[in-house]
């Protein structure tokens, strides 16, 4: 019982590491949220993994964007993900279904 309360508290700690991590505005989350809100993504959730889960749509269209940052990994998108007139290569419909859930449509 001892070991599994002492590995329950080293779980405990790390995690609030981590969480101070974010609300220092530094680490992986917060680079995360900061890119998310600079693009106007709203209504995610960073998951553990890092991944995230948008309930509505994404819209991305018409940002300059030449790539994703290596750090931006959608899971599940609740709506449409639109993300045209931007110069990304080789980005199509099925790379973007490829990579994540999208509910709604996709616009390339």
């Amino acid at each position: 019982m001892k070991l599994v309360r002492e590995s329950l508290n080293e779980m405990n700690f790390q995690k609030k590491q981590d969480d101070s991590l974010g609300t220092l505005g530094i680490g992986k989350k917060a680079l995360i949220k900061k890119w998310l809100d600079e693009m106007g993504v709203g209504n995610y959730t960073i998951n553990d993994n890092l991944t995230l889960d948008v309930k509505g749509n994404v819209y991305l269209n018409n940002r300059d964007l030449t790539k994703f940052p290596e750090f931006i990994r959608f899971n599940k998108v609740g709506g449409g993900f639109w993300c045209y007139n931007n110069n990304l290569v080789k980005f199509t419909i099925k790379d973007v279904r490829r990579l994540c859930d999208v509910k709604g449509n996709v616009y390339v």
